[in-house]
C-alpha cells in the first residue's frame, strides 16, 4: 500500500509540473512571428540583451525572495529561517528584422504569480 501511495504522489507531482510547463510553452510560442515592438508594448523593456553567434536574444526576468516563518524572517524559537527565491526568465530570439523566431524560458516559478499579460493579446 505504501508503494502505491508513493507512485500516486509522484504521478500527481509530475502532472502538476507538466501543466505549468505546457502553459509556459504556450505563452512563449504565442509570440512567434511578432515584432519586438509588440513584445515591448506588452512586456516592457527587456532586462538584458544577449548576442550569441550573431543571433540576438532579449531576456525578461521576474524574481521574488521570501522568508518562511514569522515576519522578520525568524522562527518562533529565534532561529533564522531560510530565504526562498522564486524566478522565471523569458527569452525571445529575434531575426535581423526584429521578428521573434524562437523562444525559451527557465526558472522555478514559471509562469510567475503575475503572468496574466505574458501571452500575446
Amino acid at each position: 500500500m505504501k508503494h502505491l501511495t508513493s507512485v500516486l504522489c509522484l504521478i500527481i507531482l509530475f502532472a502538476g509540473c507538466s501543466g505549468s510547463a505546457g502553459l509556459m510553452d504556450a505563452i512563449m510560442t504565442s509570440w512567434d512571428g511578432a515584432h519586438i515592438d509588440e513584445v515591448t508594448d506588452q512586456w516592457g523593456f527587456p532586462h538584458e540583451e544577449r548576442n550569441v553567434d550573431g543571433q540576438r536574444a532579449y531576456v525578461w526576468r521576474e524574481d521574488l525572495q521570501t522568508q518562511q516563518g514569522t515576519p522578520g524572517g525568524t522562527s518562533r524559537n529565534g532561529i533564522p529561517t531560510p530565504v526562498i527565491s522564486w524566478e522565471c526568465n523569458r527569452i525571445l530570439q529575434l531575426d535581423e528584422e526584429n521578428i521573434v523566431v524562437a523562444s525559451q524560458w527557465d526558472g522555478n516559478n514559471c509562469p510567475f504569480r503575475d503572468s496574466s499579460n505574458w501571452r500575446k493579446n
